[in-house]
């Protein structure tokens, strides 16, 4: 009983975060026109996906933990959905690596290989790739109608099928994003000796801090990346074993909903990494306090002050050229 409400109590806390805090990466990306660039598609293609786990996927997982629905089509959609969305959001991470590999190995022609048209193409391929391996057990990969009319997952997905996902929504993305960002780091070293070589007793130029910003960019998605394996391999591995070992091997209930609750946690935790960003840090802070003006007048010392500067920094910036932006489907400069 205990055990059942704390798996129900956490769940709902995952939930309500994971809508807030992927509300609000949406949000400050619609909003703010300097966050409006082409590396952000695929971060809002990310925050979509996770705000939609937070929204129907983590309330599906929820009933169907409790048997619900009894309908047998309606319990494939609800787990096919699940599936669905965790795939999207592996394969929008393979998207922003390959949107960061273009920005620095091919710095020069990115602009042409990266517009928004291709950037939307590639996420809606993502998406509809995601959507034919997250729904393979609605179309006809499960166990079959169980024998009580009830949605258990265990019940209805097939083990094998939870392999196949295995390694085609978490193994083959992760060596493709491995050797991308291994390009990335080598390509950037590269290009920071390249240049440094040819400045020796020059100020550092503009080139230069671009390159190391887009290192540090590089280094927070990869961040992203290594705590969404962390999050989801716990889940996949107790997979394999069940497949392997039909009886369950003894694994004990409460590790099971512990490596569910880290997989769902993923999509509460991933705005909180896009805030060690400047960019998105300054814009939540100018978001917080467009949302809650109070918290102007209410709070007082350091913390307000840099909210009000990072304000009027975001306002000047908006208006300073700056990389292509989205803004209504065309590529566009911040002050265009």
């Amino acid at each position: 009983m205990a055990t059942d409400v704390f798996y129900l109590v956490t769940e709902i806390t995952i939930a309500v975060l994971a809508v807030f805090g992927n509300g609000l990466v949406m949000w400050v990306i619609f909003k703010y026109k300097r966050m409006q660039t082409i590396t952000n598609l695929f971060i809002l293609s990310l925050a979509v996906a996770d705000f939609l786990v937070g929204l129907l996927a983590i309330p599906f997982a929820i009933m169907t933990s409790r048997g619900i629905p009894s309908n047998f089509q309606g319990c494939l959609f609800m787990l096919s959905f699940l599936l669905w969305l965790c795939t999207s959001s592996t394969y929008s991470l393979i998207g922003v690596s390959v949107d960061r590999y273009l920005a620095i190995a091919h710095s020069l022609r990115y602009h042409t290989i990266m517009t928004t048209k291709s950037a939307v193409v590639m996420i809606t391929i993502s998406w509809l790739v995601a959507g034919i391996i997250g729904t393979l057990p609605l179309m006809g990969w499960n166990k079959g109608r169980p024998s009580e009319p009830q949605c258990l997952f265990m019940e209805v997905i097939h083990m094998e099928y939870m392999f196949f996902n295995f390694i085609f929504a978490i193994l083959v993305p992760l060596v493709v994003m491995l050797v991308i960002y291994g390009s990335i780091y080598h390509a950037a070293k590269k290009q920071i000796r390249s240049i440094a070589a040819l400045e020796v007793g020059l100020p550092q130029t503009n080139s230069r801090r671009r390159t190391k910003k887009e290192l540090k960019a590089v280094k927070s998605l990869a961040v992203i990346f290594i705590v969404f394996m962390v999050c989801w391999f716990p889940i996949y591995i107790l997979n394999t074993i069940f497949l392997f070992c039909p009886t369950g091997c003894d694994v004990p209930l409460e590790l099971l909903l512990f490596a569910i609750l880290l997989s769902h946690s993923n999509s509460a935790v991933n705005p909180f990494l896009y805030g060690f960003g400047r960019d998105f840090r300054t814009a939540y802070r100018r978001a917080f306090v467009t949302l809650f003006p109070c918290a102007k007048d209410a709070c007082h010392g350091p913390g307000i002050a840099r909210d009000r500067e990072n304000s009027i920094t975001m306002s000047v910036i908006d208006r300073i050229p700056t990389s292509p932006t989205y803004v209504n489907g065309n590529i566009e400069t911040a002050n265009s």
